[in-house]
């Protein structure tokens, strides 16, 4: 059996449409939301755009991503527990193929699917990456030391590009809390789903942290999402830094452009643009955002 949890905060229309993609591709799934809004106009918009045979844990007050998501195991029966993003949802296939995976791997404790960034599969996300004080000091030397940033930059893109593109599930040391399917013996052998210490962020990278620890692996499975496959000679990646750790990554035959919808997911800022022609040569530009909100 497979057990959804949902934790919604302010966000019902999107927590609806998560639910209804979830029931379109595996009708059977057992699903708990918790509402951590505490909000009554909130909880009743949630209320009356819930289907039927929801299970819905009103808190009363915030706690926190991960203690909610302990709340909701609580009432899970299912042998997989699935945790998705209220603003995330799954496309058709994609669970039945995140479950056969973990049916063929005993030994991986949770796989992820791919993510597409926006609706229209335009660019994909990368891998989730392990946060450690190694990271981060290889990532402030890459921005202070330009030859170091161009290595690091290029490396972390083969890897992401060699992940998104694997034929076959790839071993991974991290993965996102907001997808990611997991096996409840290795939730109970890792000693539980999230330290209700950390409120919201890096929930996750405990979770991926004592997994290992438990000896379970962790997988990113590319076939389960669609489009199969990357495809094209060109290659866009758009990025809030200039080492493009991490960056949306989208592929096209032509010549690459950022189409106006990708405009509406991004906040006021400095963006940077890598385009990378079928010969290798690469192209770097910069595109503002301006804040227009009324001073």
């Amino acid at each position: 059996m497979l057990s959804v949890l949902i934790v919604n905060y302010f966000s019902s229309s999107l927590t609806a449409r998560a639910i209804d993609s979830v029931l379109s591709d595996q009708p059977s799934a057992q699903i708990i939301v918790v509402d951590n809004s505490n909000n009554a106009a909130e909880t009743e918009s949630l209320s009356a755009a819930l289907p039927g045979g929801i299970e819905l844990i009103i808190t009363h007050n915030n706690l926190g991503f991960g203690r909610a998501c302990n709340l909701a195991l609580d009432r899970a029966h299912g042998e997989w527990i699935f945790l998705l993003n209220p603003d995330a949802f799954v496309l058709p296939g994609c669970l039945e193929r995140l479950i056969e995976t973990l049916q063929r791997h005993p030994r991986a404790g949770a796989v992820s699917p791919v993510a597409q960034w926006d609706e229209a599969a335009t660019f994909l996300l990368p891998p989730g990456q392990m946060q450690s004080p190694a990271w981060e000091w290889l990532f402030s030397l890459g921005m202070r030391v330009p030859p170091m940033g161009r290595w690091l930059s290029k490396r972390f893109r083969k890897w992401v590009l060699n992940c998104l593109n694997a034929p076959n599930p790839v071993s991974q040391r991290m993965l996102s809390g907001g997808h990611m399917l997991l096996r409840r013996q290795a939730i109970e052998a890792a000693g539980g789903l999230f330290d209700p210490g950390f409120f919201m962020y890096y929930e996750d990278t405990d979770l991926c942290r004592r997994l290992h620890a438990a000896g379970f692996g962790l997988l990113l499975d590319p076939s389960a999402r669609l489009p199969a496959g990357m495809s094209g000679e060109w290659l866009l990646e758009l990025s809030s830094n200039p080492l493009f750790m991490p960056a949306a990554y989208s592929t096209s035959c032509a010549p690459p452009c950022i189409p106006l919808h990708i405009g509406s997911l991004l906040g006021p800022g400095r963006y940077w643009v890598r385009v990378t022609a079928p010969g290798g040569k690469e192209h770097l530009f910069t595109w503002e955002i301006p804040d227009q909100t009324p001073p």
